[in-house]
Protein backbone atom coordinates (compact mmCIF):
# COMPACT_ATOMS: atom_id res chain seq x y z
CA UNK A 1 0.00 0.00 0.00
CA UNK A 2 2.77 2.85 1.19
CA UNK A 3 4.75 1.22 -2.23
CA UNK A 4 1.48 1.98 -4.47
CA UNK A 5 1.00 5.76 -3.01
CA UNK A 6 4.71 6.57 -3.33
CA UNK A 7 4.27 5.67 -7.11
CA UNK A 8 1.05 7.51 -7.19
CA UNK A 9 2.39 10.96 -5.70
CA UNK A 10 5.56 10.54 -7.82
CA UNK A 11 2.81 10.29 -11.22
CA UNK A 12 1.31 13.29 -9.95
CA UNK A 13 4.44 15.15 -9.36
CA UNK A 14 5.49 13.53 -13.19
CA UNK A 15 2.32 15.29 -14.69
CA UNK A 16 3.12 18.96 -12.42
CA UNK A 17 6.17 19.01 -14.11
CA UNK A 18 4.96 18.20 -17.86
CA UNK A 19 2.59 21.37 -16.99
CA UNK A 20 -0.60 19.02 -17.77
CA UNK A 21 -2.29 20.70 -15.17
CA UNK A 22 -1.38 24.31 -15.95
CA UNK A 23 -4.38 25.92 -17.66
CA UNK A 24 -4.45 29.68 -19.74
CA UNK A 25 -6.85 31.23 -17.62
CA UNK A 26 -6.48 29.41 -14.50
CA UNK A 27 -2.63 29.45 -13.55
CA UNK A 28 -1.47 31.80 -16.36
CA UNK A 29 -2.74 34.32 -18.77
CA UNK A 30 -1.82 35.47 -22.42
CA UNK A 31 -0.80 39.83 -22.66
CA UNK A 32 -2.67 40.56 -25.30
CA UNK A 33 0.14 42.84 -26.24
CA UNK A 34 4.03 40.91 -25.73
CA UNK A 35 6.38 43.11 -23.80
CA UNK A 36 9.61 43.15 -25.34
CA UNK A 37 11.47 40.68 -22.82
CA UNK A 38 12.79 37.75 -25.47
CA UNK A 39 13.21 33.76 -25.12
CA UNK A 40 13.80 32.20 -22.04
CA UNK A 41 12.99 35.50 -20.01
CA UNK A 42 11.07 36.37 -16.91
CA UNK A 43 10.26 40.07 -15.80
CA UNK A 44 9.02 40.96 -12.41
CA UNK A 45 6.52 44.23 -12.44
CA UNK A 46 7.44 45.68 -8.75
CA UNK A 47 6.68 48.89 -6.71
CA UNK A 48 8.64 49.67 -3.62
CA UNK A 49 5.04 50.36 -2.27
CA UNK A 50 3.92 46.96 -2.51
CA UNK A 51 3.65 44.41 0.51
CA UNK A 52 3.48 41.25 -1.67
CA UNK A 53 6.44 42.59 -4.04
CA UNK A 54 8.55 42.91 -0.78
CA UNK A 55 7.52 39.51 0.88
CA UNK A 56 8.24 37.79 -2.69
CA UNK A 57 11.89 39.63 -2.88
CA UNK A 58 12.32 38.47 1.08
CA UNK A 59 11.38 34.58 0.29
CA UNK A 60 10.45 33.76 -3.32
CA UNK A 61 11.77 35.62 -6.22
CA UNK A 62 15.83 34.58 -6.06
CA UNK A 63 15.04 30.95 -4.86
CA UNK A 64 12.53 30.85 -7.89
CA UNK A 65 15.13 32.71 -10.65
CA UNK A 66 17.98 30.57 -9.64
CA UNK A 67 16.12 27.53 -9.75
CA UNK A 68 15.41 27.81 -13.41
CA UNK A 69 18.71 27.48 -16.05
CA UNK A 70 19.48 30.18 -18.82
CA UNK A 71 17.03 32.34 -17.76
CA UNK A 72 16.94 35.77 -18.61
CA UNK A 73 15.81 38.03 -15.16
CA UNK A 74 15.08 41.60 -15.56
CA UNK A 75 12.58 43.79 -12.91
CA UNK A 76 10.72 47.04 -13.90
CA UNK A 77 9.54 49.19 -11.30
CA UNK A 78 5.76 50.41 -12.06
CA UNK A 79 5.85 54.19 -11.71
CA UNK A 80 2.42 54.65 -11.38
CA UNK A 81 1.85 53.54 -8.30
CA UNK A 82 2.58 55.47 -4.86
CA UNK A 83 2.81 59.53 -4.37
CA UNK A 84 6.76 59.14 -5.24
CA UNK A 85 6.77 56.05 -7.92
CA UNK A 86 8.07 58.18 -10.50
CA UNK A 87 10.99 58.91 -8.28
CA UNK A 88 11.20 55.37 -7.29
CA UNK A 89 11.72 54.25 -11.32
CA UNK A 90 14.23 57.17 -11.34
CA UNK A 91 16.17 55.47 -8.79
CA UNK A 92 15.88 51.50 -9.85
CA UNK A 93 16.59 52.37 -13.17
CA UNK A 94 19.72 54.64 -12.10
CA UNK A 95 20.76 51.69 -10.27
CA UNK A 96 20.00 49.31 -12.61
CA UNK A 97 22.21 50.86 -15.47
CA UNK A 98 25.29 51.41 -13.89
CA UNK A 99 25.05 47.49 -12.55
CA UNK A 100 24.44 46.79 -16.04
CA UNK A 101 27.49 48.38 -16.76
CA UNK A 102 29.64 46.91 -14.07
CA UNK A 103 28.18 43.58 -15.06
CA UNK A 104 26.58 43.20 -12.04
CA UNK A 105 23.70 40.49 -11.89
CA UNK A 106 20.29 41.55 -9.81
CA UNK A 107 20.86 39.02 -7.17
CA UNK A 108 24.83 40.35 -6.55
CA UNK A 109 24.89 41.57 -2.79
CA UNK A 110 27.00 44.63 -4.11
CA UNK A 111 24.15 45.41 -7.15
CA UNK A 112 22.81 48.91 -6.61
CA UNK A 113 19.57 47.93 -7.53
CA UNK A 114 19.03 45.41 -5.21
CA UNK A 115 20.75 47.84 -1.96
CA UNK A 116 18.04 49.99 -3.93
CA UNK A 117 15.15 47.75 -3.53
CA UNK A 118 15.43 46.84 -0.23
CA UNK A 119 16.17 50.57 1.09
CA UNK A 120 12.67 51.49 0.04
CA UNK A 121 11.20 48.82 1.07
CA UNK A 122 12.33 48.50 4.50
CA UNK A 123 11.91 52.17 4.53
CA UNK A 124 7.74 52.01 3.58
CA UNK A 125 7.17 48.85 4.84
CA UNK A 126 9.22 48.40 8.16
CA UNK A 127 9.43 52.25 9.33
CA UNK A 128 6.47 53.22 7.64
CA UNK A 129 8.41 56.43 5.79
CA UNK A 130 5.88 58.13 3.79
CA UNK A 131 8.67 61.52 2.96
CA UNK A 132 6.02 64.15 3.92
CA UNK A 133 9.36 66.74 3.56
CA UNK A 134 8.66 66.43 -0.35
CA UNK A 135 10.83 65.13 -3.00
CA UNK A 136 14.31 66.11 -1.53
CA UNK A 137 13.37 64.01 1.51
CA UNK A 138 12.42 61.03 -0.56
CA UNK A 139 15.59 61.44 -2.53
CA UNK A 140 18.35 61.30 -0.11
CA UNK A 141 18.73 57.50 0.77
CA UNK A 142 18.71 57.17 -2.88
CA UNK A 143 21.47 59.10 -3.40
CA UNK A 144 23.36 57.94 -0.06
CA UNK A 145 23.17 54.81 -1.93
CA UNK A 146 24.44 56.05 -5.59
CA UNK A 147 26.75 58.30 -3.88
CA UNK A 148 25.70 61.12 -5.69
CA UNK A 149 24.04 64.84 -5.34
CA UNK A 150 20.96 66.33 -7.27
CA UNK A 151 22.75 67.35 -10.00
CA UNK A 152 24.90 64.43 -10.71
CA UNK A 153 21.87 62.29 -10.63
CA UNK A 154 19.70 64.63 -13.21
CA UNK A 155 22.70 64.18 -15.60
CA UNK A 156 23.03 60.20 -14.85
CA UNK A 157 18.82 60.40 -15.49
CA UNK A 158 18.96 61.85 -18.55
CA UNK A 159 21.35 59.90 -20.01
CA UNK A 160 20.60 57.68 -22.68
CA UNK A 161 20.56 54.05 -21.40
CA UNK A 162 18.51 55.25 -18.35
CA UNK A 163 16.29 56.59 -20.30
CA UNK A 164 15.82 53.67 -22.67
CA UNK A 165 14.96 51.74 -19.26
CA UNK A 166 12.40 54.14 -17.82
CA UNK A 167 10.96 53.92 -21.76
CA UNK A 168 10.70 49.97 -21.56
CA UNK A 169 9.36 50.19 -17.59
CA UNK A 170 6.42 51.95 -19.37
CA UNK A 171 5.12 48.42 -20.37
CA UNK A 172 5.19 47.59 -16.77
CA UNK A 173 1.36 49.25 -16.41
CA UNK A 174 -1.21 47.47 -18.61
CA UNK A 175 0.95 44.35 -17.01
CA UNK A 176 -0.06 45.64 -13.47
CA UNK A 177 -3.98 46.13 -14.57
CA UNK A 178 -4.21 42.82 -15.02
CA UNK A 179 -3.80 41.47 -11.79
CA UNK A 180 -2.00 43.83 -9.44
CA UNK A 181 1.61 43.32 -8.76
CA UNK A 182 3.57 41.33 -8.02
CA UNK A 183 3.54 40.38 -11.62
CA UNK A 184 5.60 37.79 -13.39
CA UNK A 185 5.78 37.61 -17.09
CA UNK A 186 7.59 34.93 -19.15
CA UNK A 187 8.80 35.20 -22.61
CA UNK A 188 7.64 38.58 -23.08
CA UNK A 189 3.56 37.10 -23.21
CA UNK A 190 2.82 34.54 -20.66
CA UNK A 191 1.34 36.19 -17.24
CA UNK A 192 1.44 34.13 -13.73
CA UNK A 193 -1.24 34.08 -12.02
CA UNK A 194 -0.02 34.25 -8.70
CA UNK A 195 -3.34 33.83 -6.58
CA UNK A 196 -2.37 30.37 -7.33
CA UNK A 197 0.54 30.10 -6.81
CA UNK A 198 1.05 27.52 -3.94
CA UNK A 199 4.45 26.86 -3.50
CA UNK A 200 8.15 28.33 -5.19
CA UNK A 201 8.80 24.89 -6.40
CA UNK A 202 4.82 25.02 -8.18
CA UNK A 203 6.01 28.39 -9.08
CA UNK A 204 9.41 26.79 -11.31
CA UNK A 205 6.94 24.42 -12.87
CA UNK A 206 4.95 26.98 -14.32
CA UNK A 207 7.60 28.78 -15.68
CA UNK A 208 9.61 25.88 -16.91
CA UNK A 209 6.00 25.05 -18.75
CA UNK A 210 5.49 28.18 -20.03
CA UNK A 211 9.19 28.36 -21.32
CA UNK A 212 8.63 25.63 -22.92
CA UNK A 213 5.49 26.62 -25.13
Amino acid sequence: MLLKKTIGALLISAVAMLGTDFKEGVNYKTLETAIDAGKNSVVKVFSFTCPFCYKYDKAVTEKVIKAIPNVNFEVWHLKTKGTYGQQGSNLMAVARARDLVSGKGIFDKTAYLKKMKFAYYKAYHNKKMRWDGGEDAFYKKGFEILKTDKVSFEKELASPAVQKLLKRWDAAYPIAKVQGIPGFVVNGKYLLMTQKIKSRDYMIDLINHLMAK
